[in-house]
């Protein structure tokens, strides 16, 4: 459907085009099925609306759109290969790119477009809750990716800051597991076992000696929304839970997002670094199949 809408220009092609397709058919509540399963096809299908998009604006004379995309980390151990379906896709090349476990940051200078991506996590942007996001980013032959999503570092790596984890506030006895929490999850509010949290304690409280799920409102500040940002007339608990649990962290993406419209230029690669868990960058010129 956006993909004709976008073909018959009954809207304007814009500049940028964010997505984040469903992330349960690369997670362990979607059993990891990848392109096997209908919410992980939509990957290939956003790489058509990208490329609907930018035929129209190739036509208005208009440069290739920014593309921004983000899931959970487990796409880049898929055993479909999605990530490299996608990546592969977005920058044009003839044959799909493999490997057995792609990186947690890498470049893709390819004949249609450069690509890059970054794993980030939101406990270091401010964020009591570790929450680690693939973010990719793409644009035309003279978008440089890697200056919006990586950095050089010329300092000290900072420390996460430690908190007393039994505290007394406005008359309550309050024991927590740790300064920042698990990933949260949209099924927060009905299950109690969605993810790792639920076998340490990271996402649920003591409140004067009972145990209790974070509120609503907690949630909200956990992923850096204002206070009750979610509480529009009509939504139940579970549909704040389920809006914050399947939301980007907000410090992450601004993060991004005031780069990408500076522009900043950071730093150019001038090297070639192959590594299972680490860095990579590719060119359009080497081999597909990589180990």
């Amino acid at each position: 459907m956006v993909f004709q809408i976008c073909c018959q220009k009954k809207i304007c092609a814009p500049d940028l085009i964010c997505g984040g397709t469903p992330c349960q058919a690369f997670s362990l509540a979607g059993e990891k099925k990848g392109l096997e399963d209908a919410r992980g096809n939509l990957t290939l299908k956003f790489v058509d609306i990208i490329e609907a998009n930018d035929t129209v604006r190739k036509q208005d004379g208009l440069s290739p759109c920014v593309v921004f995309w983000e899931n959970v980390e487990g796409v880049l151990t898929d055993k479909t290969n999605a990530f490299g379906c996608l990546i592969s896709s977005l920058a044009g090349l003839d044959q799909v790119l493999t490997f057995k476990r792609w990186p947690t940051a890498g470049l893709l200078r390819g004949t249609k477009r450069n690509v890059a991506w970054r794993v980030l996590d939101a406990k270091y942007f401010g964020l009591p809750q570790q929450r680690r996001r693939l973010y990719v980013l793409a644009g035309g032959k003279d978008f440089k990716p890697e200056n919006i999503l990586f950095e050089q570092h010329t300092g000290e790596l900072a420390v996460y800051p430690s908190f007393a984890l039994n505290f007394e506030k406005e008359g309550h006895y309050f024991e927590i597991f740790r300064e920042y929490s698990d990933c949260l999850y949209a099924a927060y509010a009905t299950k109690w076992n969605g993810n790792a949290a639920a076998y340490n304690g990271s996402l649920f409280v003591v409140q004067d000696g009972r145990i209790r799920r974070l509120s609503p409102l907690e949630c909200e500040r956990m992923m850096g929304f204002p206070d009750n940002y979610t509480n529009i007339h009509g939504a139940r608990r579970t549909n704040r839970y389920q809006a914050v649990g399947n939301s980007w962290a907000v410090p992450v993406v601004r993060w991004i997002g005031e780069r990408l419209i500076q522009n900043n230029s950071v730093f150019d690669i001038h090297y070639i670094c192959r590594c299972s868990r680490g860095y990579i960058y590719l060119s359009s010129r080497m081999s597909r199949n990589i180990a």
